[in-house]
């Protein structure tokens, strides 16, 4: 895929929720910025504290306090699905990986891979479009 081509899939608005418990956004940003702020750190200690967490009724509650927001569709209102049209994003998440690193040197050969990612379980994700 080329970078013109990926520019334009990571520049796709979407809305942000302050958490995955809540369907009112607070307000829109783009897939970029949204992959930049995991980058800089800015939930870092959420999801380090996410990450230690061995009891798995807490790890979801707390998963569920992390910022959230609507990367496979456009900007909307999640109290109505109807209003939540697809944006052409395709997020695939790898649970249990045993070789991350591994993991994500193969996904990134991949054609029309926008984005790999470590999630806030430390699992793999990635974004695709096409």
């Amino acid at each position: 895929m080329n970078v013109v081509h990926v520019n334009s899939y990571l520049n796709k608005e979407m809305s942000k929720f302050p958490s995955a418990t809540v369907s009112i956004p607070t307000g829109i940003t783009s897939i970029k910025a949204f992959l930049d702020d995991g980058k800089n750190g800015k939930h870092r200690e959420q999801v380090e504290r996410l990450r230690a967490e061995t009891d798995k009724d807490k790890r979801e509650s707390l998963k569920k306090q992390l910022p959230a927001c609507t990367i496979q569709s456009e900007p909307c209102d999640r109290r109505s699905k109807e209003s939540c049209k697809n944006n052409g994003i395709l997020v695939l998440d790898f649970d249990n990986v045993e070789n991350v690193a591994d993991a994500r040197r193969r996904i990134a050969k991949l054609p029309y891979v926008i984005a790999d990612v470590i999630d806030n379980r430390g699992d793999c994700s990635l974004l695709s479009g096409g």
